[in-house]
This record gives C-alpha cells, sequence and structure tokens, in this order.
C-alpha cells in the first residue's frame, strides 16, 4: 500500500515524571509568562512498574481533562424538541471547541467545562463530511491541549481517549493505533484505534503517550453499521470501500475511528487552521519502504523512509537531497518512522547535517533550514494531504 505524504510540522514539549520522596503528589509548576509557556503538571513517585504506569496514567488524566467539555445541543419546540449530549474538545486559546453538533435553524448550546460550570456556546462552522462543528465559548480560555499531528503517528503506537460515554463525563480507555488512511463515508483518512468509543464519546480527544492531542474520537465500527455507512481503506490505486454487513459488523469489537487533528483543523481554516502551522520545513515527500540488507550473511529488514519528491527552492534542495534517497539520520537522530522525521526536523540546529543512503553508499549532506520554498502551499484540506516534510 502507498502511503501519502505528510507535512513537517511539530509541536514540541512534553510534560515528564521523576521519582522524589516517599509519597506521591501532584503540584501544578507555573512558569513565568515572559516565557509564554502553560502550568506543566508534575507527578512524582517512588517506584517503577504499575506504579510508574499508574502515575503516568493519572498525569495524562490531569494534564488532558480540562480540555474536555460536554456538550449539550437543544433544538425544536413543544413536543418536538430534542437534546442531544456529546462530547467536545477546546481547541484554542480563545475559546474555539470541535463537537459532534448537527446544524440547524434554531438551536440552544450550552457547554459544561471539567470543572462542572457552564456555558452558553455559539455556533461558528459545521462541516457534514465529518459530523463536526467549531463552537466558541470565551470562557474557555487557556483550557487548549497541545497538538500533534496523528497521521505522524506510527501503527502500534499506545493512545489515550477521553470522552462522556453515556453521559459519564471524562471516561478514559487506553488503546492503541492499528491503522490510518481509512474511510468512512465521506470522511477520509482517518484513525483506526481499539479504544471503546460509546455513544457520548464521539467529540472526545485522542491522545498520544505524551498528553498530545493527535485526533478527535468518531464513532465505533458497530455504530457506523447501524447507520449503514461504508467503511474502506485509502489506497494509491483509488479508495477501497466495502459496504458493511451490520449483523456482523455490530459484533465487532476494538474496532472504532478518529480524526487525526490536522485534517479536524482544516475543517475551519480561518478560526483554528493556524494552531499547526508550519514553522520549519526541510522540502520533501517520503514513503515508508521496507530495506533488506546482507548483515554477516543473513538478510535482515528494515522499515525506512525514501524520498520521493523534492520541493524545488527549499532547504533540502540546496542541500543536495534527491528522490530515491533514504534517511538514515537528521542530526544525529535516527531515522525509521515518520515521527522520528518529523521530531528530528522540529528540533534539530538551523544549520544541521543529515545523513542518507544513496546508491548503496552513505552520503552526509549539510541542510539550512533558514531556506524556505516561496510562497508556502495554503493551508491542507481533507482531499489535500500535507506534503511538505
Amino acid at each position: 500500500m502507498k502511503l501519502p505524504p505528510w507535512g513537517a510540522l511539530l509541536v514540541a514539549g512534553a510534560v515528564s515524571a521523576s521519582a522524589f520522596g516517599q509519597e506521591r503528589e501532584v503540584e501544578v509548576v507555573r512558569q513565568a509568562a515572559v516565557h509564554g509557556a502553560d502550568p506543566v503538571i508534575r507527578v512524582w513517585s517512588q517506584g517503577g512498574g504499575l506504579s510508574a504506569l499508574q502515575d503516568e496514567l493519572t498525569q495524562l488524566y490531569l494534564q488532558l481533562s480540562p480540555s474536555l467539555v460536554q456538550v449539550r445541543t437543544s433544538f425544536g419546540d413543544g413536543e418536538s424538541r430534542r437534546e442531544i449530549v456529546a462530547a467536545g474538545v477546546v481547541l484554542s486559546a480563545d475559546g474555539y471547541v470541535v463537537a459532534p453538533v448537527f446544524q440547524a435553524s434554531e438551536i440552544s448550546l450550552t457547554v459544561r467545562r471539567a470543572d462542572g460550570q457552564v456555558f452558553s456556546g455559539q455556533l461558528i462552522a459545521h462541516n457534514a463530511a465529518y459530523g463536526l462543528s467549531l463552537i466558541q465559548v470565551a470562557e474557555l480560555r487557556g483550557m487548549q491541549p497541545r497538538l500533534f499531528p496523528g497521521e505522524f503517528m506510527m501503527e502500534g503506537s499506545p493512545v489515550l481517549a477521553l470522552g462522556n460515554a453515556f453521559g459519564l463525563e471524562a471516561s478514559m480507555s487506553f488503546g492503541v493505533l492499528t491503522g490510518k488512511g481509512r474511510i468512512a463515508g465521506e470522511a477520509r483518512r482517518l484513525l483506526q484505534v481499539t479504544n471503546a468509543v460509546n455513544p457520548g464519546d464521539g467529540g472526545g480527544l485522542l491522545s498520544d503517550a505524551r498528553g498530545r492531542v493527535i485526533g478527535i474520537l468518531l464513532s465505533s465500527l458497530p455504530d457506523l453499521a447501524r447507520a449503514g455507512v461504508a467503511i474502506g481503506v485509502q489506497e494509491s490505486t483509488g479508495d477501497l470501500l466495502t459496504p458493511l454487513d451490520p449483523d456482523r459488523a455490530v459484533r465487532a469489537t476494538g474496532i472504532a475511528f478518529a480524526v487525526p487533528i490536522e485534517v479536524v483543523l482544516s475543517l475551519f481554516p480561518d478560526q483554528v487552521g493556524h494552531l499547526l502551522r508550519r514553522n520549519r520545513l526541510l522540502g520533501v515527500e517520503v514513503e515508508r519502504r521496507l530495506l533488506v540488507m546482507d548483515v554477516q550473511g543473513n538478510p535482515k529488514r528494515f522499515w525506512t523512509l525514501e524520498v520521493t519528491t523534492v520541493v524545488p527552492g527549499s532547504a533540502a534542495e540546496a542541500a543536495g537531497i534527491r528522490p530515491l534517497d533514504v534517511f538514515i539520520e537528521v542530526a544525529g537522530n535516527p531515522i525509521a518512522t515518520l515521527e522520528d522525521l518529523g521530531g528530528a526536523i522540529f528540533t534539530a540546529p538551523e544549520q544541521s547535517s543529515v545523513t542518507l543512503l544513496r546508491d548503496g553508499n552513505q552520503v552526509q549532506l549539510k541542510v539550512d533550514f533558514s531556506i524556505r520554498p516561496l510562497p508556502l502551499k495554503p493551508p491542507i484540506s481533507p482531499a489535500d494531504p500535507p506534503s511538505d516534510e
């Protein structure tokens, strides 16, 4: 399967846990305002194994839960009046919230914050293909999480989900990313996960192990089957859609879908499209390849990233990177996955070295990341995946 090329913006920063003292305690560390940093939650504990896992998970819950809200939608009059409760995620510092809210002529929105306070919301925009709407709630300033492109994540990565299953607020589940490039009806580029996505979880957040939101929960396979939605996979030769047999699909377990956060932002470019702005570019398109090498007489296989296209006027072109080059290192960081490459580009010094495999030989090049192709490409759209690495 041919994998599409992705962009290269990463959001840095992580919250870490360390061992200290005899008792577990939680401390909110407020960094100096001059650094423009958000409060950091750190958990200290003693021990390892299950104790360390507990600390990591509770730390992530404390970090993520303020960004999750409950959205209550009311519309209609009298006996025809309906009320729908769903999850939502605060995206930006100015109180923009994404949630699965339907567009209607007469609609009332209330948003419940993690501490129980309720505020009125204003419907700003709606996207029918993904069933997501953008709401603004001024009182939710400062509730935004850190973001990371979900399509950068590798299959097999652990993921956490927070939703409001059946009205049970901030229900947390642990799962694994098991696929990318999935299709559900008109929705494209979806992530497939093993997390439970129950009624009320739709619109909740999907996070990586570092507490960065990588996607917005969509639905489970059984619920999509009941709605008659076709499921498929994006291939280089075209989309492969398979109508589901509801009688069989409703018994499925461990199959659910989420919308990558970069796709969500692209649905509302005027309001939140800037939140994953590309602030550093190398200027390549890559594909994942299997490399088989002879190591002491035995064949060994390695996952690699192969350059397919070099963007004209980019840092990659100036450095002499060519199509068919295979990444080995960037600024001393080994490269095996898309997440490796994106993270290395973001953290590398402006003047860095890149090691490549070219025609069976290692080649080391100097890259100047201050070089940027002009003009920059417009924000991504659902039909146009990011392509600048």
